[in-house]
């Protein structure tokens, strides 16, 4: 596949053009301008991602946004592009894992998903992912087997906290807890 993308394509396919670069140990940045004109990056080095950013969010802040992209255009430049910042970024196998897991997870939610409760239960599903891997899944359903769906907003916050204390990092964990309340 040709790696300057002139036309919309799903974020599957940008995707597959990710896993190729970093498979061929590519460096470099693959820019995504998504089809609500909004810009992400991936920045790669060796293959490896070293950063990446979707509007002026970077590292673990932009996964959740890049996840949400549908479609695009992408182009792969060979020189590198540098972080303003830097920010603690997942390993690149996880971080592909979790982009592509993310993207059969929102298939597989139908019709449901549209039950506000539900959408929160993805939403906690999705950000926890983000700091503890694909386990995140598993451990959301245990706690909906063991506790049931929370019926108010004080059972939606014991469950927040039961699944925060699995993120080790304080930091990750006030992230997390910030971000879903």
């Amino acid at each position: 596949m040709n790696s300057n993308q002139r036309t919309i394509v799903g974020f599957d396919k940008i995707l597959e053009e990710l896993k190729r670069l970093s498979g061929e140990k590519r460096s470099g940045t693959l820019f995504i301008t998504t089809d609500d004109n909004h810009a992400a990056r991936f920045v790669l080095e060796g293959g490896e991602v070293t950063s990446l950013g979707y509007r002026h969010y970077h590292g673990y802040d932009a996964l959740p946004r890049i996840q949400k992209i549908r479609s695009g255009y992408y182009r792969f430049v060979d020189q590198g592009f540098m972080s303003m910042e830097e920010v603690p970024m997942p390993e690149t196998s996880e971080l592909l894992g979790l982009l592509q897991m993310d993207r059969g997870d929102e298939d597989n939610l139908g019709p449901a998903a549209a039950d506000p409760s539900d959408e929160t239960l993805a939403t906690l599903r999705r950000e926890l992912t983000v700091h503890i891997g694909p386990i995140a899944a598993i451990l959301c359903e245990e706690y909906l087997q063991d506790h049931g769906k929370p019926a108010d907003p004080a059972a939606l916050a014991r469950m927040i906290h039961h699944l925060a204390a699995e993120i080790g990092e304080p930091r990750k964990r006030d992230l997390f807890i910030s971000r879903v309340k």
